[in-house]
Protein backbone atom coordinates (compact mmCIF):
# COMPACT_ATOMS: atom_id res chain seq x y z
CA UNK A 1 0.00 0.00 0.00
CA UNK A 2 2.43 2.68 1.13
CA UNK A 3 5.09 1.58 -1.36
CA UNK A 4 2.70 2.10 -4.27
CA UNK A 5 1.56 5.44 -2.83
CA UNK A 6 5.03 6.84 -2.12
CA UNK A 7 6.73 5.47 -5.22
CA UNK A 8 4.04 6.09 -7.83
CA UNK A 9 0.77 7.72 -6.81
CA UNK A 10 2.19 10.69 -4.92
CA UNK A 11 3.25 12.30 -8.20
CA UNK A 12 -0.20 12.34 -9.76
CA UNK A 13 -1.59 15.87 -9.80
CA UNK A 14 -4.88 15.14 -8.00
CA UNK A 15 -2.99 13.33 -5.22
CA UNK A 16 -0.31 15.91 -4.48
CA UNK A 17 -2.76 18.77 -4.78
CA UNK A 18 -5.10 17.07 -2.29
CA UNK A 19 -2.15 16.91 0.11
CA UNK A 20 -1.43 20.62 -0.35
CA UNK A 21 1.77 20.31 -2.42
CA UNK A 22 2.66 22.22 -5.56
CA UNK A 23 4.28 20.63 -8.60
CA UNK A 24 7.62 22.24 -7.68
CA UNK A 25 7.46 20.93 -4.11
CA UNK A 26 6.61 17.41 -5.19
CA UNK A 27 9.55 17.38 -7.62
CA UNK A 28 11.84 18.14 -4.67
CA UNK A 29 10.20 15.46 -2.51
CA UNK A 30 10.37 12.69 -5.09
CA UNK A 31 13.88 11.34 -4.28
CA UNK A 32 13.07 11.26 -0.58
CA UNK A 33 9.68 9.59 -1.11
CA UNK A 34 11.06 6.90 -3.42
CA UNK A 35 13.89 6.19 -0.98
CA UNK A 36 11.41 6.00 1.90
CA UNK A 37 9.11 3.68 -0.04
CA UNK A 38 11.94 1.25 -0.81
CA UNK A 39 13.07 1.32 2.83
CA UNK A 40 9.54 0.61 4.05
CA UNK A 41 9.07 -2.18 1.51
CA UNK A 42 12.36 -3.82 2.55
CA UNK A 43 11.40 -3.70 6.24
CA UNK A 44 7.97 -5.16 5.51
CA UNK A 45 9.43 -7.95 3.41
CA UNK A 46 12.02 -8.89 6.03
CA UNK A 47 9.30 -8.96 8.69
CA UNK A 48 7.07 -11.26 6.65
CA UNK A 49 9.97 -13.50 5.63
CA UNK A 50 11.02 -13.64 9.29
CA UNK A 51 7.51 -14.72 10.32
CA UNK A 52 7.47 -17.32 7.56
CA UNK A 53 10.81 -18.68 8.78
CA UNK A 54 9.46 -18.93 12.33
CA UNK A 55 6.56 -21.04 11.09
CA UNK A 56 9.08 -23.23 9.22
CA UNK A 57 11.02 -23.69 12.49
CA UNK A 58 14.05 -21.76 11.20
CA UNK A 59 14.25 -19.77 14.43
CA UNK A 60 17.93 -18.80 14.24
CA UNK A 61 17.65 -17.49 10.68
CA UNK A 62 14.38 -15.71 11.46
CA UNK A 63 15.92 -14.11 14.54
CA UNK A 64 18.94 -12.89 12.56
CA UNK A 65 16.73 -11.45 9.83
CA UNK A 66 14.30 -9.68 12.14
CA UNK A 67 17.12 -8.47 14.40
CA UNK A 68 18.90 -6.94 11.42
CA UNK A 69 15.68 -5.16 10.47
CA UNK A 70 15.26 -3.92 14.02
CA UNK A 71 18.81 -2.59 14.19
CA UNK A 72 18.26 -0.87 10.84
CA UNK A 73 15.15 0.86 12.19
CA UNK A 74 16.97 1.93 15.35
CA UNK A 75 19.88 3.32 13.33
CA UNK A 76 17.47 5.21 11.08
CA UNK A 77 15.73 6.64 14.14
CA UNK A 78 19.00 7.74 15.70
CA UNK A 79 20.02 9.36 12.40
CA UNK A 80 16.76 11.31 12.28
CA UNK A 81 17.35 12.67 15.79
CA UNK A 82 20.84 13.93 14.95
Amino acid sequence: GFFIFEAFLLYKEPVYKSLGYSHEEIKKLRPWAVNQSIYNLALALTTFVGLYLIFKKQILLAGALVSTSGVTMIMAGVTLWM
